[in-house]
């Protein structure tokens, strides 16, 4: 009769089977993922379960982390080790990737990275680091994106990675353009773009191509964007890959919202929409009703583009995505605005500006500043001509 320690590392090695098997499932692309996703929301308890108890193991041997001898590690150590470090990697799309919020992606990671460090396995050492970094981003702190992407570069130079090379100059690349470093970041995506090609990496070029239109987009090089973004939506239908076609048709919608074609830009974004919730993607389904809320504003709707901006707040404090909750509370601002409400509006920008500043992006903490000054004058011309209007007022009953 096997003891109980025996049997939980079997229970822990059957749901790491069911975690590949949904990952083989999503990397079939097409409906596939929707069947993926299904499998792992009805096994979650259970996975969840298999990961404590592995990594209860592992968190045992916390003072021996940096010791570089795996040797004095036990056995129920080092197997547990192996066991969540192809837990962690496999859940990568599924559950890091649509059902994690930040700080539990964070928890398994640093737990996939220690892991790592402990059964000596480079390559997951490696993805924890690139995967740390990421959700760093999620979390509004580039910085620390940048660290780790380059804790990661250096792993992958010495073990010559090129895919994880590819990988980690792509982070880099977009943690940049989280700080309004534009410039900086297409020096790094073109990086990425020629070994994408070079190795024939389909998935990394399809990345490099939205990476370098998002950013040619804030540049003001809208027609050069949209061919990108082109080519990257041919790409992610190739391979079958639901969620970053989402964000293809989000990124082609607001490419035609900056050409000035709103139809066009609606029509794109209801579609961006449509996977997000077929695949229960909350921080695309986020991006998607704020993109749409911008459309609504153009066309004059206030009100509408405010209860989609509202709905966008909503899902980016749900999923920890502290870029989304910058842009979802300075879009609202706007709308409150227009609507008459300036004294929310003027809470939320500055509640905005914080966030942006954390991330360390100066272009939007510059627009928000003259944004608040535009606002202030406009309120003491607001004031002045009621003042004067009530002053006429008095004078015509005098008469």
């Amino acid at each position: 009769m096997p003891s109980l320690l025996e049997t939980r590392f079997r229970h822990a090695t059957h749901y790491n089977d069911i975690v590949r098997e949904t990952d083989e499932l999503y990397r079939k692309g097409g409906m596939n993922v929707c069947v993926a996703l299904e499998l792992f929301d009805g096994e979650r308890l259970n996975i969840q379960s298999a990961f404590d108890f592995l990594a209860g193991l592992i968190s045992q041997s916390g003072s021996k982390l940096h010791d570089s001898s795996s040797q004095r590690y036990s056995q129920p150590e080092m197997r547990a080790g192996v066991l969540l470090g192809c837990l962690v990697s496999w859940s990568r799309h599924t559950g890091q990737g649509l059902r994690f919020h930040a700080d539990e992606r964070l928890r398994w990671l640093e737990l996939q990275l220690k892991a790592a460090r402990i059964t000596g396995n480079r390559q997951q050492e490696s993805a924890a680091l690139g995967n740390l970094g990421i959700t760093y981003g999620w979390l509004g702190i580039p910085k620390k994106t940048i660290e780790f992407q380059q804790m990661r570069l250096r792993i992958v130079l010495e073990t010559k990675d090129r895919l994880g090379e590819d990988q980690a100059l792509a982070n880099i690349g977009l943690a940049y353009f989280m700080q309004g470093e534009f410039r900086k970041a297409l020096e790094f995506h073109t990086r990425s773009l020629k070994i994408a090609i070079e190795i024939g990496d389909r998935i990394g070029q399809h990345r490099s191509y939205h990476n370098l239109g998002i950013t040619y987009d804030c540049l003001g090089d809208h027609l050069k964007a949209l061919d990108l973004f082109n080519g990257s939506l041919a790409i992610t239908r190739e391979i079958g890959d639901r969620m970053a076609e989402g964000n293809d048709l989000g990124a082609i919608g607001n490419c035609y919202l900056d050409l000035g074609n709103i139809d066009n830009a609606i029509a794109y974004q209801e579609q961006h929409l449509k996977i997000a919730r077929e695949i229960g993607d909350r921080r695309s389904e986020g991006y998607a009703l704020g993109s749409l809320g911008v459309a609504y504003a153009k066309l004059g709707d206030a009100n509408k583009a405010l209860k989609l901006h509202e709905q966008h707040l909503e899902l980016a404090r749900e999923v920890q995505e502290v870029r989304g909750e910058a842009s979802a509370l300075l879009d609202s601002a706007i709308a409150l605005n227009q609507l008459g409400d300036k004294v929310e509006a003027v809470t939320r920008v500055q509640a905005s500006l914080q966030l942006y500043e954390k991330m360390g992006n100066r272009q939007q903490r510059t627009r928000i500043l003259l944004l608040l000054t535009k606002w202030k004058i406009l309120n003491v011309l607001d004031f002045g001509i009621l003042r004067w209007l009530k002053r006429f007022r008095s004078f015509w009953r005098e008469k």
